[in-house]
């Protein structure tokens, strides 16, 4: 029974963060982001990671998930730069080839 009430307790712990942050992270994420749907994938990303570190004893307050999600956000933008720099070149490299 203690293992089910602090189990109950850290869903609280974690529900009161969520409702605390959730919004101003999604305005966060769309400030960086424009694609809302990416942005909510972000979002939810952050708050999965966070449930995974409280759930493995780990406290979580607000400097954590900041940290969490500029992460993501970051790992994001790095993703479409690197997707877009590989378009480039080869939109780059049939230009050459195609002269």
């Amino acid at each position: 029974m203690h293992g089910l009430m602090r189990n109950a307790q850290k869903e609280g712990e974690f529900l009161g963060i969520f409702d605390e942050h959730a919004d101003e992270f999604f305005s966060y994420c769309v400030s960086r982001i424009p694609d809302p749907a990416q942005a909510q994938a972000i979002v939810e990303e952050t708050f999965k990671r966070a449930w995974d570190e409280m759930s493995g004893g780990r406290s979580v307050g607000a400097g954590r998930l900041y940290l969490l999600l500029e992460d993501a956000v970051n790992a994001r933008l790095h993703q479409g730069r690197h997707v877009l720099s590989r378009f480039l070149a080869s939109l780059t490299g049939n230009m050459t080839t195609s002269s």
